[in-house]
Formats: structure tokens, sequence, C-alpha cells
């Protein structure tokens, strides 16, 4: 907890100097992003959803699974 003031003040300074060539890059259109023209884009925005929809059932079921354990153990 105590270091956690320096690594938040790093982490900022780190995705300033990571994040700067893609908004540039952005900003002359080098990018065809997928979220301006989703209609365009349909298999890969639900691929998307499905991987959220996958990753939320995952964390559901793990979650219940850890619940059960616990209170066996009670």
């Amino acid at each position: 907890m105590a270091s956690w003031g320096a690594n938040i003040r790093m982490a900022i300074a780190t995705v300033i100097v990571f994040w700067t060539p893609v908004e540039i890059l952005g900003r002359i259109n080098f990018f065809n992003e997928f979220w301006v023209e989703p209609e365009k884009y349909a298999w890969q925005m639900t691929a998307i959803l499905l991987g959220f929809i996958a990753l939320g059932v995952y964390l559901w079921f793990k979650g219940k699974k850890r619940k059960t354990k616990e209170n066996q153990g009670n």
C-alpha cells in the first residue's frame, strides 16, 4: 500500500509514452477502427461479445464454486 502512489505515477507515464503513437496514427487515419463502422464488422463484434459472455460465465462458475467450497469448510 505504501508504494501505490509511486506505482500509479509510473504507470500513468508509461501509458502516455506508449499510447502517444497510437493517437498520432489514429489522427492520420492509419487504423481502420471497427467501432467507427460496426455494421461492416459484424462477425468481429459478435466474436468480442461471445468472448465477454464466455468470460462472464467462467467467472460466475468460478465464484459459485469458491463460495460452495467456503461454505463446506465452515
